[in-house]
């Protein structure tokens, strides 16, 4: 249910033109799954917001979202991006988080594939997903029932194309 509940707002919010719905320097992730300029590193904290704020207006205009409903997508942007700052683990002494790429390449550096160390990771991630999925549901909940029916349909709507089709195209064209 978590899942498909961040895939829906995930949907929702790829509305611009790059990789992860953004354009520009601020669209991809990047190590320790936050959002990322191409090749500069890590997204400050207002430039994640500025981002988020950009997302929302986007989905405001393809939804029509009044004021409580636009508030209630804030909420669960915010949420998401807890969850994958969450997700990507604590940020070291130097301020820097795990970079997933660099966790799996720590899995396969020997001759074995390093199964104990595999585990520990998927443990970790599970434990943070059931730690934080309450109140990412309560929020994609509290968003998607303040919806009206045309709205919600054209959620639905979108998720049965898919992204890069019919109303997820519009947003990341426009």
């Amino acid at each position: 249910i978590g899942l498909a509940t961040v895939s829906v707002v995930a949907g929702l919010a790829a509305c611009g033109h790059g990789p992860m719905g953004g354009s520009g320097p601020e669209a991809g992730m990047g190590p320790g799954m936050g959002m990322m300029r191409h090749h500069r590193g890590p997204m400050s904290e207002a430039d994640a917001a500025k981002f988020r704020d950009r997302m929302v207006e986007r989905a405001t205009q393809q939804l029509a979202l009044d004021d409580a409903q636009k508030k209630k997508l804030v909420t669960l942007m915010d949420k998401m991006h807890q969850q994958r700052l969450a997700m990507a683990g604590p940020a070291g002494k130097d301020g820097v988080r795990p970079n997933p790429r660099e966790q799996f390449q720590g899995l396969i550096a020997g001759e074995r594939f390093d199964r104990s160390k595999a585990q520990a990771l998927v443990d970790e991630k599970t434990a943070t997903l059931k730690s934080a999925g309450p109140e990412l549901i309560a929020a994609a909940g509290d968003f998607y029932d303040s919806l009206k029916p045309e709205q919600q349909a054209k959620v639905r709507d979108f998720l049965n194309k898919g992204p890069g089709r019919g109303m997820g195209r519009g947003w990341r064209q426009g």
